[in-house]
């Protein structure tokens, strides 16, 4: 599963209060951030707790950092996922 920085921060934020990297992890996922989501989140988090809270769980929860090209996030996930058609995109909402 490649999430994206709204699915982390939303999940974190005050209505929900479920650990969904547990969950996930516990169903046999393997979750994959992209480098470009960790420098979102890094930015975000001067100005947004919710970043800051998605920074310190992403740090103590096992995930793969995926290396993705492109300088547009979203496009770089999508491209990624259509070459690889096992892997599912975390978005808000889904």
């Amino acid at each position: 599963i490649c999430l994206k920085a709204q699915s982390v921060t939303s999940a974190i934020g005050a209505k929900q209060k479920i650990d969904f990297l547990e969950a996930l992890l516990f169903q046999g996922f393997k979750i994959l951030i992209p480098n470009q989501v960790l420098l979102e989140l890094q930015g975000l988090s001067k100005s947004n707790l919710e970043a800051v809270l998605a920074l310190k769980i992403l740090s103590r929860k096992h995930f793969e950092e995926l290396e993705l090209k492109g300088k547009k996030t979203d496009t770089a996930i999508i491209t990624y996922a259509k070459a690889n058609p096992e892997v599912y995109i975390a978005t808000p909402g889904c």
